[in-house]
């Protein structure tokens, strides 16, 4: 506990802000659950085969992609799409299980933050057994179908508009020519992939605010009990 704390206030309190904050947080796993009797999705054999490519393709989803059709004809990226959705953060890893067991009073007292004190790897070892756990805590639920549909469009338009703008060498161009293609090009993929441009997925479980995790956040790094 003493050590996970010690390490937090130096170094994994930027991490987290990262992780809360944005897109350049660290790298999440990827695995995938499907149905409520909570087998492994169809098609695990292809899904790990395009984890691998795309870690050789340092976690490039177009060009991972593109190597995998090339391979296999298929698009691989709704495997990925995940059948459940986190509601708080929670150990779905062997490594944050473990984590967690040394840590367990830490979980309790800051359930919205703890996590990121210790957030697994890229393609980490899946635990089953917390992955079950989260679902009977309410820590994670269910998607519909409908759900995720929208969350598997999401990903298809944004590896789409990825890859427009590098075969049109307009990534990071902001010019206003640019930026014209750029949502020209995003109205397209919004009438391709349905819920693709939406700002959040209807339906989808309430989540703890950005600023309650961050006051949390605040409040467990500086928590003398823990230090």
């Amino acid at each position: 506990m003493d050590e996970a704390v010690k390490a937090a206030k130096r170094i994994y309190m930027f991490r987290a802000f990262s992780q809360l904050l944005g897109p350049a947080g660290s790298v999440q796993p990827i695995y995938e659950l499907t149905d409520q009797n909570l087998d492994y999705f169809f098609f695990e054999t292809l899904a790990d085969e395009y984890r691998t490519i795309k870690r050789a393709n340092n976690f490039d989803d177009v060009l991972a992609t593109q190597e995998f059709i090339e391979k296999y004809g298929i698009n691989p990226l709704p495997l990925t799409v995940s059948k459940t959705i986190s509601i708080e953060k929670y150990p779905t890893t062997v490594e944050g299980a473990d984590f967690l067991k040394k840590n367990r009073e830490l979980y309790e007292k800051y359930p919205l933050v703890a996590w990121y004190l210790e957030p697994p790897p890229a393609y980490a070892e899946f635990s089953f057994d917390s992955y079950k756990k989260a679902l009977l805590q309410n820590k994670r639920a269910y998607r519909t179908p409908e759900q995720w549909a929208v969350a598997k469009n999401k990903l298809l338009g944004a590896v789409a508009l990825d890859a427009y703008e590098r075969e049109i060498n307009i990534i990071g161009n902001n010019t206003k020519e640019a930026k014209a293609l750029r949502d020209a090009k995003k109205k397209q993929l919004e009438q391709q992939y349905w819920g693709y441009g939406q700002p959040s997925i209807v339906g989808s479980p309430a989540k703890p605010s950005i600023d309650m995790q961050i006051e949390q956040l605040i409040k467990m790094v500086n928590d003398p009990a823990f230090g």
